[in-house]
């Protein structure tokens, strides 16, 4: 998993403003001094409303006074005292077996085996992409996965379709036509319902996802040129066609460090 701090763990794995000032904000967190030299550190957090999160960059850190500053130019950005925050994008936050760090402007990749002595191989699979939301309202669930078309083989999705097979009494929905609605594949899930199925859309997503990772491990190998090429057909199109939350975007950093965020975090194309 992506290195983070504190940890993730069945609790939260969250820590907490102590006190805020606007964009600032100080945190019992102990943080070794490495902390203060972190350049590209993000932080994740319920900000101001404990129902949607934010991952914003880092401006500053200091391990002595546990005091966090994040960016400037993201708009519309206040911390409030209590708010549930994490650290991420750090090699400072790789401090567990099973996380990983990847440096990019040195193209460096961190990691910390899961089993002692176990040896790494970097392979390019040529596996689909997932996007997922999760949406809590207090009279309505809803769930969205789904899997775009961009693999350059044909790949057997048999593990997805028992997993909707095993959910199918969830209450399910056909979403509105999209310029993206021909990368889709039919293995795609959207249920939303009543508050009754929370538990159940949590236990589907779950089971969900752990069989998309089974599956990636099961891809073939592909060129990696190749199928950065592929992967790209998405980000592009969001960028050409825009939604709501890219033009949110722009609206708010503009279109280059739209095209930047989307590029090079949403989709590590770059």
């Amino acid at each position: 998993t992506p290195a983070r701090h504190p940890n993730a763990h069945p609790d939260g794995g969250f820590a907490r403003a102590a006190e805020a000032d606007g964009r600032t904000f100080r945190t019992d967190l102990v943080l070794p001094d490495s902390w203060a030299a972190e350049t590209n550190a993000f932080a994740t957090g319920y900000w101001w409303n404990f129902w949607s999160d934010r991952t914003v960059p880092v401006s500053s850190i200091s391990a002595s006074s546990g005091a966090i500053a994040l960016a400037e130019d993201v708009p519309r950005l206040r911390v409030r005292k209590g708010a549930a925050f994490y650290l991420c994008n750090a090699l400072s936050a790789l401090d567990s077996p099973g996380e990983w760090f990847l440096d990019r402007a040195s193209s460096t990749l961190f990691a910390w085996p899961e089993r002692p002595g176990a040896r790494w191989t970097l392979t390019c699979l040529d596996g689909p992409i997932l996007s997922t939301d999760r949406i809590h309202l207090p009279w309505k669930e809803i769930l969205l996965i789904e899997i775009y078309r961009t693999t350059l083989t044909e790949q057997p999705f048999a593990e997805l379709d028992a997993v909707r097979a095993r959910y199918g009494r969830l209450p399910s929905y056909t979403p509105a036509e999209s310029w993206y609605s021909g990368l889709l594949l039919p293995v795609s899930a959207y249920y939303r319902g009543g508050r009754g199925i929370r538990d159940e859309l949590d236990r589907f997503s779950r089971e969900y996802c752990e069989a998309y990772i089974d599956l990636l491990a099961a891809c073939p190998a592909c060129d990696p040129a190749e199928k950065a090429r592929a992967n790209a057909v998405l980000p592009e199109g969001l960028l050409k066609n825009g939604g709501p939350a890219v033009n949110q975007f722009k609206a708010m950093i503009g279109e280059e460090k739209t095209a930047e965020f989307i590029r090079k975090y949403m989709f590590c194309c770059e």
